[in-house]
């Protein structure tokens, strides 16, 4: 799973998430838009805030072509995503 996709289906705001993962909040910005990659520590840091529902491995490949273009809820419910972040 993405950050923003992550961030979203939890209800988290970026500039939380950024505070815990001690990551500039437009740093944050720049990893979520595919601009820049983190560093291994930071990637580690993103992964462990977020339960290791974001892979280290996404984060430092750069790679959004398996992103998630739908989420279930709990209730069952399917909520489609906007795919604007998808690289092909």
């Amino acid at each position: 799973m993405d950050i923003d996709t992550y961030l979203w289906v939890n209800r988290i705001h970026k500039k939380v998430f950024a505070k815990v993962c001690n990551v500039n909040l437009s740093m944050l910005n720049s990893y979520i838009k595919g601009v820049r990659r983190p560093s291994y520590d930071t990637a580690v840091r993103i992964s462990n805030a977020a339960d290791g529902k974001v892979s280290v491995m996404e984060l430092l490949s750069g790679c959004y072509e398996n992103k998630v273009s739908s989420v279930t809820l709990e209730n069952g419910d399917e909520i489609k995503l906007n795919s604007g972040n998808i690289k092909n």
